[in-house]
């Protein structure tokens, strides 16, 4: 199904340990921001206990991750794809504030900011952990795959490609087998 909502984003856990989780994985079941909101917000100290898991988080609009926002906050995100989202200042698609997220088994598709980060933008403290994901056509003014500041990304077995200007801004590790490659069809990562 396809879910929206009211007033500044789609779902808001208020901090809770929930699993959010679709019976019918991210092909079937979307979070649909109809261009007007973010889909998902933690600002509530969520723990690795409050797990997102199959959906597709699509035509999420906000100033900072028009998909989901992230602040102080330490969320599990599993399975999912983030597609068509905007940031008009930061984080097309996701934005994070001082939070150390697992985002595992996702794809950042054709989401865009104004500023940093087309897919991630990751400020002030925190290292969140991408692991097993795609990031790719996803465009900004700097960092079109992701953008970071301080302690940056912690990459491991993700591709990150064709994106524009350029793959990532900031610093980020590669904690094996990422490859950071200008086009998806260069498969060494230089």
């Amino acid at each position: 199904g396809v879910y929206t909502g009211t007033g500044d984003s789609v779902i808001n856990t208020y901090g809770k340990k929930v699993w959010i989780h679709s019976s019918n994985g991210p092909d079937k079941t979307v979070i649909y921001g109809e261009g007007v909101r973010t889909g998902i917000i933690c600002t509530s100290g969520e723990t690795n206990e409050t797990i997102f898991e199959g959906f597709t988080i699509s035509d999420c609009r906000s100033s900072r991750g028009g998909g989901m926002y992230c602040s102080s906050s330490d969320p599990t995100v599993k399975d999912c794809i983030f597609e068509n989202n905007f940031g008009s200042q930061d984080g097309g698609a996701l934005y994070l504030s001082n939070s150390e997220p697992l985002i595992e088994n996702c794809i950042f598709n054709n989401n865009s900011t104004s500023g940093y980060g087309g897919a991630i933008s990751q400020n002030y403290s925190g290292q969140a952990t991408i692991r097993d994901c795609i990031i790719k056509e996803n465009t900004a003014v700097y960092g079109g795959g992701a953008a970071t500041a301080y302690s940056g990304l912690l990459l491991i077995n993700t591709v990150v490609c064709d994106n524009t200007p350029d793959q990532m801004f900031g610093p980020w590790t590669n904690n094996g087998d990422a490859c950071v490659a200008y086009s998806c069809a260069d498969d060494n990562g230089d």
